[in-house]
């Protein structure tokens, strides 16, 4: 676990910010690289930092929280957050290896012009797939941590509070 602090502040909820810009980035480009050959060369550089960034901010972020964690009051909140982050963390870890695999792969491709391995190529034709099924997973999970997290953090603030009575 990674503990600590910018300004006086738990890193988590900075570092969290360029993971919920990083990982849909990475899984879109990580989408469109799969299903859209054509754009292939203009993706497979900027795709290969944003994809790296991403897994390693999720990493971080997974850390950080995991630190925030046991220095906080458990709540349910907090609970469902890090039972869906760690599912998220999950996610990125076989986004990150399977889109590195088949982007790292292509660049080598591209740079030599003696061929692939036959056994990188068969590495990357299941690779791509593996990547675009777990980008669609990252998608919909950054989502849903998001929002628990949100949830946490903001669960006792005066407006939540004041929300919470109004619907009853």
């Amino acid at each position: 676990m990674i503990a600590f602090t910018v300004l006086g502040l738990p890193a988590h909820p900075l570092i969290v910010h360029v993971t919920v810009v990083g990982i849909p980035l990475a899984s879109l480009g990580t989408i469109a690289y799969v299903l859209r050959p054509a754009i292939r060369a203009q993706l497979l550089w900027p795709l290969i930092v944003t994809v790296a960034v991403a897994w390693v901010s999720a990493i971080l972020a997974g850390s950080t929280g995991e630190t925030l964690e046991h220095g906080l009051h458990h709540s349910h909140f907090i609970e469902d957050h890090a039972r869906w982050a760690d599912r998220l963390g999950l996610a990125m870890h076989v986004l990150g290896a399977s889109a590195l695999i088949a982007l790292l792969t292509d660049a080598w491709r591209a740079r030599r012009e003696a061929g692939v391995p036959s056994v990188l190529r068969t590495l990357r034709s299941v690779a791509l797939p593996v990547a675009a099924v777990s980008a669609l997973a990252c998608l919909g999970l950054v989502g849903v941590v998001g929002h628990l997290g949100a949830r946490a953090a903001w669960h006792d603030s005066p407006a939540a509070s004041a929300s919470m009575r109004a619907e009853r």
